[in-house]
């Protein structure tokens, strides 16, 4: 005969207590509509993803994990029971993931949509308020892919940049660049190399003082790290070259202005020496600004002078002098308003001029003539 009263086999979920579980784990191939599902929705975390596709499926193998946080898990940990883990420990491997994750997406996972790699990033900013731009109903679709785990297991982020730091990673030439292309000085072509360190710098949460749109965050994503070019992101995100290239250019003046301010803050606490000076230690100056400035004219024009004195005297005048002393200059000029003539006679030093000796040498010449003749009508009477 049958036994009655038998305990069921099977009973409902609502009537056995929990098991104590540290966490749920889900195994999958990676899409962009399953891993925001399961991101978004459920709270889980990626911490593997492998880095091959299936051969069959095409997908890469991706593994999230979900702690579990309940009441009689935290009383057991406060009790010291070992088997478990303490809270928080899933926050290691998922920053662990995502700093492997942004040095790979240049290799294996460089032909990932933006979208997918920025979701899987974990970095995007808040979604933008509709209307914000010509890019709003993009923006909402890379936000709402990329939103963060409700769970907060992405709340642990690298310390953010210091001025060291920056100096470490980046030379003067190389912020100098980077101004010049914020001031549309450059191409961007000139600043690619810098692109690298300051996506990953972004995406590990280092550079809190900046703060990009979901559409320039998939651009810093996609240049920066998987080293696509201007024309594959207009493709991929559907929007012309130059509304790609002009937010570009304000995504690296956002952050140009960031680190040229670390820089300049740590330069200006180094000069003030952390001290302050108050309005009344300061002092006003002794001496009127027009007397001050009269006192230095003078003294440069003294300068001056001394100067011209000192080249002429190293000059040789004496072949520009000119002959004849002053009585002979008045001489030459007498003749009241009449005009002088094109050539002036001044008798030169130590004798007289040519034009006077040759009128004084007239008159004896004909007193020379002259004397023959008289000799022979004397000798003729």
């Amino acid at each position: 005969m049958p036994r009655k009263a038998l305990p069921p086999l099977l009973v409902k979920l609502s009537e056995r207590a929990p098991e104590r579980l540290h966490y749920l784990g889900v195994s999958f191939g990676i899409t962009e509509t399953l891993f925001r599902f399961w991101k978004t929705r459920n709270g889980f975390a990626p911490v593997y993803l492998r880095q091959t596709a299936n051969d069959l499926t095409g997908e890469h193998t991706c593994i999230m994990l979900k702690p579990l946080d309940n009441e009689r898990f935290l009383a057991a940990a406060s009790a010291g029971d070992a088997s478990i883990a303490r809270a928080g420990w899933a926050d290691t491997y998922v920053r662990d993931f995502r700093r492997r994750f942004l040095a790979l997406l240049s290799f294996q996972f460089r032909t990932f949509s933006p979208q997918l790699a920025l979701s899987i990033s974990h970095a995007s900013p808040p979604p933008p308020a509709a209307g914000a731009g010509a890019d709003a109903s993009l923006s909402s679709s890379l936000s709402s892919s990329s939103s963060s785990s409700s769970t907060g297991t992405d709340s642990k982020v690298d310390a953010p940049l210091t001025a060291a730091a920056v100096n470490g990673m980046f030379t003067s030439f190389d912020l100098k660049r980077l101004d010049s292309y914020s001031r549309n000085l450059v191409d961007y072509h000139v600043i690619l190399d810098l692109l690298p360190a300051l996506a990953r710098a972004f995406f590990l949460q280092q550079l809190p003082g900046v703060k990009l749109s979901a559409v320039q965050s998939a651009l810093l994503l996609a240049i920066g790290l998987q080293h696509q070019s201007i024309d594959d992101m207009e493709k991929a995100l559907g929007l012309p070259a130059s509304q790609l290239l002009a937010l570009f250019n304000k995504m690296m003046r956002k952050i140009s202005q960031h680190l040229h301010s670390l820089v300049e803050r740590e330069v200006s606490a180094t000069v003030a020496g952390g001290v302050s000076v108050g309005r009344d230690e300061m002092q006003g100056l002794g001496e009127d600004l027009d007397d001050e400035l009269r006192v230095g004219g003078g003294e440069a024009m003294e300068g001056l002078r001394a100067k011209q004195t000192a080249m002429l005297k190293t000059l040789d005048l004496q072949e520009y002098s000119i002959g004849g002393t002053d009585k002979d200059w008045n001489e030459a000029l007498a003749g009241g308003t009449r005009l002088p003539t094109s050539t002036l006679s001044v008798r030169a030093e130590g004798g007289v001029s040519s034009k006077k000796k040759r009128k004084a040498e007239e008159p004896a010449a004909a007193d020379v003539d002259d004397e023959p003749r008289g000799g022979g009508g004397g000798g003729g009477g």
